[in-house]
């Protein structure tokens, strides 16, 4: 009967610290990958100097050159030059700056996309004659057309899909600080409930061997994304494809957030193991 009862007690001893390690493990991976993706992809002042990068220069050129020409087509401007940029970097750059505080700024969910249009406008009113012909052309056609400028502002940058993006980014923020916050009280009720169980140093080194193997999942599964615009041609992606080419430098950066948290991690266990 005692021997029956010493198994049984191995048993709910093993089960128990499989399950806090599995809990650990899952709670590591969503605390540092939904923090992390807060502070930057959610972050406008982040990702504004990310884009001013000069890996993204060229990303960003492109992007709002296609916008830029989508513009021109629906003036009918004629290009006269042979290079389909009308613009360059530091037309564009001031352009990006203005779309990406619309969709990733701090405010409520967004009903209208006219402001975000008149400053749009106000970029290209700015054009001096350092800029191409084309540009001006479309510069000054922009202004003959009065109050219908934001209208075609507002179809040729696709604005309808930037306002759904900058809902959508209100709505991810909103569940990601829920999340964030749901992990943090159930951490502390977990660890709560298993001071009780496991001693001080098993439960600091299951605690670590668990946030190490998060930690090497969470490099794996970033390192792979960040590869996606080294492997694939990932501007056919349309929204996707562009957030895969300016997230990748972020991914790597993840990934070293992660890589001194598994070596941090995986010290702690060996050390408590030898205890």
């Amino acid at each position: 009967m005692n021997e029956d009862s010493r198994v049984e007690l191995i048993k709910l001893s093993v089960t128990q610290t499989k399950h806090y390690k599995r809990m650990v493990e899952c709670l590591t991976f969503l605390l540092v990958t939904l923090l992390f993706s807060t502070l930057t992809f959610m972050n406008p002042y982040f990702m504004t100097k990310q884009l001013a990068k000069e890996s993204n220069y060229v990303i960003v050129d492109r992007q709002i050159n296609k916008k830029f020409n989508n513009l021109a087509n629906v003036l009918e401007v004629e290009k006269k030059e042979t290079n389909s940029a009308l613009l360059n970097s530091k037309q564009t750059q001031p352009m990006a700056r203005e779309l990406v505080d619309y969709v990733i700024g701090l405010g409520w969910f967004k009903t209208d996309n006219s402001e975000i249009a008149h400053k749009i406008k106000k970029q290209i009113y700015k054009f001096d004659s350092n800029v191409s012909s084309g540009a001006i052309e479309v510069q000054k056609k922009l202004k003959k057309c009065g109050n219908q400028a934001n209208d075609f502002i507002i179809y040729s940058f696709n604005l309808n899909d930037s306002m759904l993006l900058a809902n959508l980014h209100t709505l991810f923020l909103i569940i990601n600080v829920v999340v964030i916050i749901t992990c943090v009280f159930i951490a502390l009720a977990l660890l709560k409930e298993y001071i009780s169980i496991l001693k001080g140093r098993s439960l600091i080194h299951l605690t670590s061997v668990a946030i190490s193997i998060s930690s090497l999942m969470i490099m794996l599964i970033f390192i792979l994304l960040a590869a996606l615009p080294l492997i694939f041609n990932v501007e056919s992606w349309n929204i996707l494809g562009l957030f895969l080419e300016i997230a990748s430098g972020i991914f790597l950066e993840l990934v070293f957030v992660a890589a001194i948290l598994f070596v941090i991690s995986t010290v702690i266990s060996q050390v408590t193991s030898k205890l």
